[in-house]
Formats: structure tokens, C-alpha cells, sequence
């Protein structure tokens, strides 16, 4: 992924519920706009603060319908249900939407 080794087993995935996912304006070039359920806040929050205190090696895999997609970099953690998710250059903001909506 992006010139990376990335190796999580299928245990180490959770769930996070998405209420809607949109292609981001084109100002902030390959993203996405990200609203979560409640729930799947709290998924993605819990790894994102694990992602972050992990360093800089570490990242936040993101996979549709059996597929990794996207492994990020966490910065710091993510809190509420509202996110920018910025993509690989491989991966366009409309191929990914159309996957989550698949997914």
C-alpha cells in the first residue's frame, strides 16, 4: 500500500457504520468528506488514537468489501463523526465512494 508493507489480520478490523461519504470539493484534491454513525465514530476514534500513540510507523488501514483501500497516517486522533479522508493518488475520491456504497 503506497510503497509500504501492510499486515493486519481480518480480527484486527472493526466496523465502523457510515451515514454518508461524498466526493470532497476540488480544493483539497483526492478526498473524501466522511460522516459516521455514532457507533461508527466510536470505532473509528478508538483506532485513531491507537494509530497516533503508535508513532510514525503506524497507520489506520481502511478496507471496503474485503479490500484494503487506504492505510493513513494518524496524526493526531480523530474525534466526532464528521472527517476529510485524504487518498493515494491511485485510488480516485469517486472510485472509493462508489466502493463504500458497495461495501
Amino acid at each position: 500500500m503506497n510503497g509500504e508493507y501492510v499486515m493486519v489480520p481480518d480480527a484486527g478490523f472493526s466496523l465502523a457504520g457510515v451515514e454518508s461519504i461524498a466526493v470532497a470539493g476540488d480544493e483539497v484534491g483526492n478526498a473524501v468528506d466522511v460522516t459516521l454513525t455514532s457507533e461508527g465514530a466510536a470505532v473509528v476514534e478508538s483506532a485513531a488514537a491507537e494509530a497516533a500513540q503508535a508513532g510514525d510507523d503506524s497507520r489506520l488501514v481502511i478496507k471496503v468489501g474485503g479490500e484494503v483501500l487506504s492505510a493513513v497516517a494518524v496524526a493526531e486522533p480523530l474525534e466526532g463523526e464528521h472527517f476529510l479522508l485524504a487518498l493515494p493518488p491511485e485510488l480516485s475520491a469517486e472510485e472509493f465512494t462508489e466502493r463504500v456504497g458497495r461495501g
